[in-house]
């Protein structure tokens, strides 16, 4: 599935944000493969709260997640994110790859987020290539409730990109009930490539 040259413009949260906890999105994605090319998504300044750009849940069916090991592909090209609260929400299984090529991303919040610590069987990939960001959140942020005894393998490759966080915030953030530490020695994290 591809959506060409498309602008999303978010006009005002108002009440689709206030009827669920969950943070709004521009765009929900379902499927496995999708891809963005030339597309903006853009929240207008008046909004009283802005969305994510993507929210990419895979499988759409989780009763079926049990059936199989999923793997999916988000890809974004030649797009600039602007005035979002984060660009790529993850709450995916199996093996996702977020790539990105040629990207802008003007937002507060992080670049890619996950909902989860990934286990053993869920490799997570974030590609990116010619990607600028400025002034915002974390390239990465791992939501957790708990740490598998074996974390997955979170492997970031960068290249030609310049990825400037807000003062004060980390390019990589993982937030839950306990510390992260024992992600962050036990994580075969990966980063790769020319970042700046």
């Amino acid at each position: 599935m591809c959506f060409e040259n498309i602008d999303f413009v978010w006009r005002d949260a108002g009440t689709a944000a206030r009827s669920s906890e969950r943070q709004a999105a521009m765009v929900q994605v379902l499927a496995g493969r999708v891809e963005f090319l030339g597309c903006s998504f853009q929240a207008a300044s008046t909004a009283s709260s802005t969305p994510v750009a993507v929210r990419w849940t895979y499988p759409g069916d989780r009763s079926r997640a049990e059936l199989a090991l999923f793997s999916g592909q988000l890809k974004l090209t030649d797009c600039v994110l602007q005035h979002v609260s984060g660009g790529v929400s993850c709450e995916t299984l199996g093996a996702p790859a977020v790539e990105m090529a040629n990207v802008l991303y003007l937002g507060t919040g992080p670049l890619v987020e996950l909902d989860h610590c990934p286990g053993p069987d869920e490799p997570v990939l974030v590609g990116l290539s010619n990607v600028t960001s400025r002034g915002s959140g974390p390239l990465l942020r791992c939501r957790y409730q708990r740490i598998p005894d074996e974390p997955g393998n979170i492997s970031i490759q960068a290249n030609q990109s310049a990825l400037a966080t807000q003062p004060d915030v980390a390019l990589l953030s993982f937030v839950g009930p306990t510390h992260p530490e024992r992600i962050l020695n036990s994580y075969p994290l990966e980063l790769s490539g020319g970042m700046r």
